[in-house]
């Protein structure tokens, strides 16, 4: 037979140790944090007008549709990647200026108006007016 009375001892000892400690309670506390959202900023419409290649002219269906067109709003244009970069930043401005001016025409207010080059392949001759 095995003499485990110094392995009890040895328990002993350490349940006394553990005994003498302070317990510690740990209590979970969930606090609830108020975080106000971003306020998103509504559009009413958006309308997208397409150019043929190389122009910045209204075509008659642009022009109809910018007849749709109130309030205030934003104007991106952009070029299809034929030509050099240079040439499309600045036919991509002559599309958006051509846009804000008919629309300015009509009482729209213009609260940007850019021209904005190649910007990949979506970017193909048009001009997105956003209105608020």
């Amino acid at each position: 037979m095995y003499d485990d009375s110094a392995l009890r001892a040895e328990i002993a000892r350490l349940n006394d140790e553990l005994a003498k400690k302070p317990k510690e309670v740990v209590v979970e506390k969930v606090v609830e944090k108020v975080v106000e959202k971003p306020v998103a900023q509504a559009y009413a419409s958006t309308t997208v007008v397409s150019f043929a290649q190389g122009s910045a002219a209204l075509t008659s269906e642009a022009k109809a549709d910018l007849d749709k067109v109130q309030g205030s709003v934003d104007i991106v244009a952009t070029a299809s990647p034929e030509g050099s970069a240079a040439y499309n930043k600045k036919l991509s401005q002559k599309r958006a200026d051509a846009v804000a001016e008919y629309l300015k025409a009509k009482g729209v207010t213009i609260n940007s108006s850019i021209g904005q080059g190649v910007t990949g392949k979506a970017s193909n001759r048009i001009a997105i007016v956003t209105a608020k």
